[in-house]
């Protein structure tokens, strides 16, 4: 038989049994039908078309649209009543702790939270095997002793890992001079036949003489003056700092060691201006009666423009004062940049909110990432668009926002767009992740923390290394090898030096003349105050010089604001 069903719920369907021909007539208006939605009833024909009857099961706010995914925003419309369920722009968690600046983004078609940048875990050990593990982030796991390695002296052979260090082989060189040949005893003179070119016996030196025993708890040692000298062990140190807001031991390697106890313990500062005096950071801090808080602008976190509390931000991240008194904001979360006036009026200058790299005037223009911003000699805000790895400039008359430096490799459907490294001017500079920006007489630093550099910029667009070699690190030294790792915050100083915040390396940096050097911190998270390598920081970010010479520290990690003081 010829199937003549047309698939029209409101047509009546046969086939002319002379003709074969099929032939298809309306039913009757107001014939029961089904639309295919269930959430409709009654549905019935009108002119052969199955109509769609009421919404019987439609939502009625946006509560009842919760589809359990934190990169959608769930909304009921209210002139159909279904949900609508539109991907998020908002920062998030992956879940993966080898991935940083995670970001909400389709993937697929599907909303979803898209990982950020790569944690790099090279801790410039040749001796430690270094790996990210999901969970729990960078892990550094000590190679087996007698692994090969090189110490970087070409007059050793068998360098070998022990103890995760690599220690020297044997000596493999002709000796020059006296200090050619150290037997590595400290109580003896070791000397070199310069007619043979090879080392001789040793003279042990004289009782008394000044020594180490390589243990920081006991000094001053000195050699014992015996027939097979040897270096005496010290009076034990005192390392009581008489600080009741410190534990305070000895290490064998380091000398005298101070851990902060827990903050919030009673102590007195002998400040008697001062009130409620406790332990912070292992320091005894009290309260001046004029020490006083309060809020400028903004209040819960979202997107709001208004005046003082009742503005929201997202996430801020960098700021810039006009001299007109103008605070200008670099709001990260919600992809724009925001102005406050002097009234504490909040208003949006640049960016619609949606992640992108449009340059357009005002609400138009896309950011992706804005962190940190300065102003130009004309006035107008330099901005690191972090996200798309860009230098944008935007006009503070208007909100025209333009590229200046900076181009990226799209990522692929769905995934955020690629940096590279490069000098050079306009597009053909390329960046990582930019995050920290600092002003000076010439034009601005750059903490370029993708690339572990610092980088300069001019009012032209071209773009420079100032120092750093690219890998991840935290050596010393002239501005071409020395290391970095994650800076994130960069300021600078009267004299003209630029100072860096670690954010991965957990330090305080300076770069004067050509030489690179840590003031403060040692690379291990904490947050001890104290003198150059005693203090510790936990992931340092924003930098900022008051009007005394002091360094004040955004120490994100410790949610405190630091001071760095003195040379």
């Amino acid at each position: 038989a010829v199937n003549c069903d047309d698939g029209n719920p409101c047509t009546t369907d046969a086939c002319d049994n002379s003709s074969g021909a099929c032939k298809s007539s309306a039913k009757t208006n107001g014939a029961a039908c089904d639309d295919g939605d269930a959430c409709t009833a009654p549905d019935t024909c009108e002119s052969g078309v199955c109509s769609a009857g009421d919404n019987v099961c439609g939502c009625s706010g946006d509560g009842e649209c919760d589809d359990n995914n934190a990169c959608t925003v769930d909304t009921c419309v209210s002139a159909t009543k279904k949900c609508d369920f539109k991907t998020s722009s908002a920062s998030c968690d992956d879940g993966d702790a080898c991935t940083f600046g995670d970001v909400c983004g389709d993937d697929a078609g599907k909303a979803a939270c898209l990982p950020g940048a790569t944690t790099q875990c090279d801790d410039g050990n040749a001796c430690t095997d270094d790996a990210c593990d999901p969970k729990v982030g960078c892990g550094f796991v000590a190679k087996a002793d007698g692994s090969p390695c090189d110490d970087g002296e070409i007059c050793t052979a068998g360098d070998a890992c022990a103890a995760g260090s690599c220690k020297p082989g044997n000596d493999t060189c002709a000796c020059a001079n006296d200090g050619d040949c150290d037997d590595g005893n400290a109580c003896s003179k070791d000397l070199c036949d310069l007619g043979k070119k090879t080392c001789a016996a040793s003279v042990p030196l004289a009782k008394g003489a000044t020594c180490s025993d390589d243990d920081a708890c006991t000094g001053p040692d000195g050699c014992d003056g015996a027939g097979e000298p040897a270096c005496a062990a010290g009076v034990t140190l005192d390392c009581d700092d008489s600080d009741a807001c410190t534990v305070d031991s000895c290490d064998s390697d380091k000398g005298c060691v101070h851990v902060a106890v827990d903050d919030g313990g009673v102590c007195n500062d002998g400040d008697s201006c001062t009130a409620n005096d406790g332990c912070i950071g292992g320091k005894c801090v009290g309260t001046p009666p004029s020490a006083t808080v309060s809020t400028w602008a903004g209040s819960v976190q979202g997107y709001t423009d208004a005046k003082g509390e009742l503005a929201a931000f997202k996430a801020p991240t960098g700021v810039a004062r006009a001299a007109d008194g103008v605070l200008y904001v670099a709001d990260i979360g919600d992809h724009r940049v925001r102005k406050i006036a002097v009234d504490q009026t909040v208003t949006t200058l640049a960016g619609q909110g949606v992640v992108g790299e449009v340059d357009d005037t005002g609400v138009a223009a896309r950011f992706y990432g804005p962190a940190a911003l300065a102003l130009n000699a004309d006035g107008d805000l330099v901005v690191l668009d972090s996200g798309s790895h860009k230098v944008r400039l935007v006009k503070v008359a208007d909100g025209a926002v333009t590229t200046l430096a900076g181009s990226n490799t799209p990522g692929g459907f769905g995934k955020p767009p690629v940096g590279g490294f490069a000098d050079g001017k306009g597009a053909l500079a390329q960046l990582k992740t930019p995050m920290g920006i600092a002003a000076s007489g010439v034009g601005f630093f750059i903490a370029d923390a993708g690339n572990h550099r610092i980088r300069t910029l001019a009012a032209d667009g071209s773009v420079g290394t100032l120092a750093g070699a690219g890998g991840e690190g935290g050596s010393d030294g002239p501005v071409a090898t020395a290391t970095f790792a994650s800076p994130y915050g960069v300021a600078v100083d009267g004299a003209g030096a630029v100072w860096v915040a670690e954010f991965g390396g957990h330090r305080i940096r300076r770069i004067s003349g050509a030489t690179v050097a840590t003031i403060a911190g040692d690379g291990v998270v904490g947050a001890a105050d104290g003198k150059g390598a005693s203090a510790r920081f936990s992931a340092p970010w924003g930098l900022w010089f008051d009007g005394a010479g002091a360094l004040l520290v955004a120490d994100s990690g410790n949610h405190r604001i630091r001071v760095v003081a003195g040379d």
